[in-house]
């Protein structure tokens, strides 16, 4: 078996060592997801523009599906990516659901 074909295809997830060593590895780990479904929803015309910046919806569960980050991990990865300027959340007022944009 090529070991680069198990890391290969959605099995994983971007990592950049420099958030992750400027905001946390899980912080590195939210944001590389958020980049991916970033592409994604881009690629399917399905971004919300608002205020001039690019949004779009995740739940924690989905999140929790394709990082096995916890609600309370991601939590504080999210915390961390705001205030470190990597994101901005807005909360949309609907249960477990997040609008999620990166600059």
């Amino acid at each position: 078996m090529n070991v680069l074909s198990i890391l290969g295809g959605n099995v994983f997830v971007m990592f950049n060592k420099e958030i992750a060593r400027e905001v946390s590895v899980n912080g590195a780990i939210i944001f590389g997801q958020l980049c991916s479904s970033y592409e994604s929803f881009g690629s399917k015309n399905m971004l919300t523009n608002y205020h001039g910046n690019e949004y779009f919806f995740l739940t924690s569960e989905v999140i929790e599906e394709e990082t096995a980050l916890t609600y309370k991990q991601q939590l504080k990865a999210i915390k961390d990516l705001e205030a470190a300027g990597y994101i901005q959340n807005c909360n949309n007022g609907i249960s477990s659901k997040e609008i999620l944009s990166y600059h």
